[in-house]
């Protein structure tokens, strides 16, 4: 383990930043760039802690943080359009 904290504590780091993903996914879906930043932000957020995780579950935390990489660049290279739909 990376980081030396129990793997509850990291459970609640994550339940954590899924709340906030959701109140930021409302955000992107509005055209707010400030949620493009906080989502670009939150995902690389989320891929250092998934680090943290990755001696407990190396398949899953690679997934997540794959899956990180490519919302971040989704954000950021397309995130003006929706700015348009609203």
């Amino acid at each position: 383990m990376a980081v030396n904290v129990p793997y509850s504590v990291l459970g609640w780091v994550q339940v954590a930043l899924g709340l906030l993903a959701v109140g930021i996914g409302i955000g992107l879906l509005r055209g707010n760039a400030g949620a493009r930043v906080a989502g670009v932000v939150l995902a690389g957020v989320s891929s250092i802690v998934h680090l943290t995780t990755i001696a407990a579950y190396p398949f899953w935390s690679l997934v997540v943080i794959v899956f990180n990489i490519m919302v971040i660049y989704s954000i950021i290279v397309h995130g003006r359009e929706m700015k348009k739909v609203w």
